[in-house]
């Protein structure tokens, strides 16, 4: 598998088979029959999906528990122009 920005070159081998790993999660997911789509099956998989990104991201340098503080986040996105306010008319 290629390395990307954060491994350059070869991924390190343990990086490697958790992403493989999380491959076939993937593919068990996909692969479910409609008549196991119940809602434990959902609770189970997003936990699977859950864990896989979470473990992803501490291998990526990150802290998934960390909590984003919300006076951080753009008032609005910087490609985007604020949306105009309607049926308010202030006099």
């Amino acid at each position: 598998m290629q390395g990307d920005a954060a491994w350059p070159g070869e991924l390190p081998a343990e990086v490697e088979a958790f992403v493989l790993e999380t491959v076939e999660v993937l593919h068990e997911l996909d692969d479910t029959g409609l008549h196991e789509l119940t809602p434990l099956f959902y609770e189970h998989g997003y936990e699977q999906v859950a864990h896989s990104l979470r473990e992803l991201l501490k291998m990526l340098g990150h802290d998934p528990d960390a909590y984003l503080c919300v006076d951080q986040l753009p008032r609005t996105p910087p490609t985007l122009k604020p949306a105009r306010r309607r049926g308010i008319r202030r006099t």
